[in-house]
């Protein structure tokens, strides 16, 4: 049996004892703690706590006062008119979209203070603001994404009033439990200001700016405003940013103004968000090789449309790119074994110089010109191939369609870890909590494969420890992402055995 079969079943093995340990001796992990939800009963007003005998908090919030459903979200609002609840419907699930919980979406500002003791009328909820009476009504999408927020406001003194008015979203954006940690770090504010759409770092003591929208985004949702009176505004509140749209605005005595603001909360796909033609797409954050990405990403939804599959999609796709790169890889695969040719020549060149750098680069010169070697010649095909594959993987690390798609056999979310053996226990150092799943270690298996068939020299072999590091890192990855991957160091790695061949 020879090393590499050695090594195969060495991984095997490796599995099966993971797979046992996972499922059957590891103890289990401890549940989260339930989060606080919105009560559908209690008093009235914000909440309150009470204390228990055991002193445990129970929280009494707001009451619902209706919930609006449709086929795309639910909505709920309080007594007072405050949007205090809103869902996203996934397939048979439905996502919260609120992940401050304390911080209710919509609250409208005049002059920095809050207009309270609201009362809810026939067409609406009123209240007053000293002379200035406000009205706000609410109209929630029955088939598409968009929502709308009318203000009447109505200056009932006998002098003009200019007042700044804005619309806040300070609840950031919310997502399921399993990806609150990650979620809270892809937070990101853009703003289309002028002609461009610009990613913007909010401070902590707010930007205002003129803009025709202003959006939250996390890795697969979004949330954006549009503001009759074009200015946005965006801060950062503890770790959360918070966004908001509005400005000046100047009311005659006894005038009265009807502001419409629409409010989009969707799913992060490029294609829904290209069709609204307003440049909300550049929220995707693709980056340098954006267009390589939209590319992929149509190609993908392309082959989704004749397989009905993501996965196969990715496997086909991923084939599709290897076919178009493998001139590339060949002419690598060509310099690598040139080089490894000369292994025993330069070893000789590096023991009779090894006194005399300067020497020793002259003759390695003449030797890679003596041979017709290009010592630099493995590394442009592998620059050439950098923007190929960085433009994939960011087209499907935040592709919102791979979100519950099933595969094949256990991965039944291509959006999501693989765990099919579960979670390292929580105290382990480093990993705790980390899943584990058979994927990545796959791609691990493979890559060691690759990297240990393209070994030519003391400085690669020193590199085989990378696939142990990545497939670790990828335990966390999207399994659409790792099974990209995978089938690329496959294809890979049988290139790399064809070409061996060839030329032995």
């Amino acid at each position: 049996m020879d090393n590499e079969k050695r090594l195969i079943v060495f991984f095997v093995f490796s599995f099966l004892i993971l797979f046992v340990w996972f499922r059957v001796w590891a103890p289990p992990a401890s549940a989260p703690a339930a989060e606080k939800r919105i009560s559908r009963s209690g008093s009235a007003g914000l909440p309150v706590a009470k204390g228990t005998e055991a002193g445990e908090t129970i929280i009494e919030a707001v009451i619902p006062d209706r919930e609006i459903v449709s086929p795309v979200s639910k909505a709920v609002l309080s007594e007072k008119g405050e949007l205090i609840g809103f869902y996203m419907k996934e397939k048979e699930r439905e996502v919260d979209m609120l992940l401050k919980k304390e911080a209710y979406p919509f609250i409208l500002e005049v002059g920095g203070a809050r207009p309270g003791d609201w009362k809810k009328e026939k067409d609406g909820y009123a209240a007053s603001y000293g002379s200035l009476r406000i009205k706000k009504d609410y109209r929630f999408a029955e088939q598409d994404y968009w929502n709308r927020l009318t203000l009447e406001l109505e200056n009932r003194s006998a002098e003009e009033r200019n007042i700044d008015l804005r619309i806040i979203w300070p609840s950031a954006l919310g997502i399921e439990e399993a990806l609150k940690k990650e979620n809270e770090k892809s937070l990101s504010v853009w703003i289309h200001s002028g002609k461009k759409v610009l990613k913007v770092k909010p401070p902590k003591n707010g930007l205002q700016t003129d803009a025709s929208w202003i959006a939250l985004t996390n890795r697969y949702f979004l949330v954006a405003i549009l503001s009759p009176l074009s200015q946005a505004w965006c801060r950062k509140e503890g770790n959360f940013p918070e966004i908001g749209a509005g400005g000046p605005l100047l009311l005659k005595p006894g005038e009265k103004k009807i502001l419409e603001f629409r409010f989009l909360v969707a799913p992060k796909s490029y294609f829904y968000l290209e069709k609204q033609n307003m440049g909300l797409e550049k929220t995707m954050g693709f980056g340098t090789f954006g267009a390589l990405s939209v590319l992929f990403l149509k190609i993908l939804k392309f082959l989704y449309g004749i397989f009905g599959n993501y996965g196969w999609a990715i496997v086909v796709l991923t084939v599709l790119i290897n076919l178009l790169t493998f001139p590339l890889t060949k002419k690598n695969l060509k310099s690598m074994s040139a080089m490894k040719r000369l292994q025993p020549y330069m070893e000789q060149l590096k023991k009779k110089y090894k006194d005399d750098p300067q020497k020793l680069n002259a003759e390695m010169l003449h030797l890679y010109k003596l041979k017709g070697v290009n010592p630099l010649g493995g590394c442009l095909p592998m620059v050439l191939q950098i923007p190929v594959f960085w433009g994939l993987f960011t087209m499907l690390r935040g592709t919102v369609e791979l979100r519950g798609a099933e595969f094949i056999l256990w991965i039944k979310d291509l959006a999501a870890p693989d765990t099919l053996f579960g979670h390292f226990p929580k105290g382990l150092p480093l990993l705790g909590g980390w899943p584990v799943g058979p994927l990545p270690l796959l791609m691990g298996v493979v890559m060691f494969l690759q990297q240990k068939n393209q070994a030519t020299d003391p400085q690669s072999k020193s590199m085989l420890w990378m696939p142990f590091f990545f497939t670790f890192m990828f335990f966390q990855f999207p399994s659409g992402l790792v099974l990209y991957w995978l089938v690329s160091n496959i294809l890979t790695f049988a290139e790399q055995k064809y070409f061996i061949r060839q030329e032995g």
